[in-house]
Parts: structure tokens; sequence; C-alpha cells
């Protein structure tokens, strides 16, 4: 737990300069494929035990580079007037998916 925590405090603060330097679209679609590219590692069946922990950050780095990005990007199409309503709504949809994905993934 504390290198997923410290990988997603290094990658939300690396996805913000990011961000800020190339823009927000290039960022996140690296940062997907950086996600993408760490669950792919972490699935791999029969990974030495060495190579777990940067599977590991690669997986977990990039997931709150997203999250600054995405609220960031969904304050300014708001506006500041509507930005607590819907990032409040939008946090609420995400715990309820979070918790009902993986009931439905076993329908």
């Amino acid at each position: 737990m504390a290198l997923y925590g410290l990988a997603s405090t290094v990658g939300a603060l690396a996805g913000g300069l990011a961000a800020d330097r190339w823009g927000r679209v290039p960022t996140l679609m690296a940062t997907y494929v950086l996600r993408g590219l760490g669950a792919l590692a972490l699935a791999l069946p029969g990974m030495p035990a060495a190579w777990f922990y940067p599977a590991m950050a690669l997986a977990a780095g990039p997931i709150f580079a997203t999250v600054t990005i995405n609220t960031v990007h969904t304050f300014e199409l708001v506006g500041p007037q509507r930005a607590g309503l819907i990032l409040g709504v939008r946090f609420v949809v995400h715990q309820v998916a979070a918790a009902v994905s993986p009931y439905a993934s076993g329908l």
C-alpha cells in the first residue's frame, strides 16, 4: 500500500506538471497507456518478484495523474458556478460504479 500511495502521489504531481507543459490530451493519453502497461505487467504469469514493485509503481503512478487532469478539465468545462455540483456528482458516480462493477462483472 505504501508503494501505491507513493506512486500515486508522484503521478499526481508529475501529471499536473506534464499537463501544464504538454497539454491535457497528450498527458491523459500517456497516462492511460502507462496504466495499461502496468496492468498488463501485473497480469503476467510467473512474474519474478523483483519485477512486481516496478510493475506496481507503473500501474499505480498514473492513476491519480488522470484524476487531477480530469478534475481541472471538468472545472474549466462547467465553470465555477457549477463546478462543485458537477464534481460532487462525478465523485458519487465513480463510487457507485466502483461498488457495482465487481458484481456486474460476475453476471
